[in-house]
């Protein structure tokens, strides 16, 4: 059985070197336990950062679905609101519309009214002055 010394530093070198490195600088009673505990402290927290990069691509997605769904929310209110108001418009032109038809009616109205009036105060050519027909004379 031979040792791939190469695989050995491309996969775990540098944590074996940072945790020998740590194990120096401590001066612990017993190097070897400190050195393993710091091994599975180190797996730990790989561990530990994966479980929050996972959790934060999570959120991240949640959160973008959150917000599509608000933006969604947000356009079917503009649209409902667009609606209404050009409904308002609408009643408020016919409302408009059938004023001044009303008007028109009423000033049509006023106008025959008025050559009515102009009519019988009008003495026809028969009438005399004092408003009697000449032709009973």
């Amino acid at each position: 059985m031979t040792i791939d010394i190469s695989y050995i530093k491309e996969t775990v070198g540098d944590v074996i070197a940072e945790g020998l490195k740590e194990t120096a600088r401590a001066h612990p009673v017993d190097p070897l336990d400190y050195f393993a505990k710091w091994l599975l402290h180190y797996r730990d927290v790989q561990d530990n950062c994966a479980k929050f990069g996972e959790e934060e691509k999570k959120l991240q997605t949640d959160k973008e679905e959150y917000l599509e769904g608000l933006r969604q929310e947000k356009a079917k209110i503009d649209a409902e609101e667009k609606l209404r108001r050009e409904k308002e418009e609408a009643e408020r032109l016919e409302q408009e519309r059938r004023a001044r038809e009303l008007e028109e009616a009423r000033s049509k109205d006023g106008e025959e009214e008025e050559e009515k009036e102009e009519k019988e105060s009008t003495p026809d050519e028969d009438e005399t002055e004092s408003g009697y027909s000449g032709s009973y004379n």
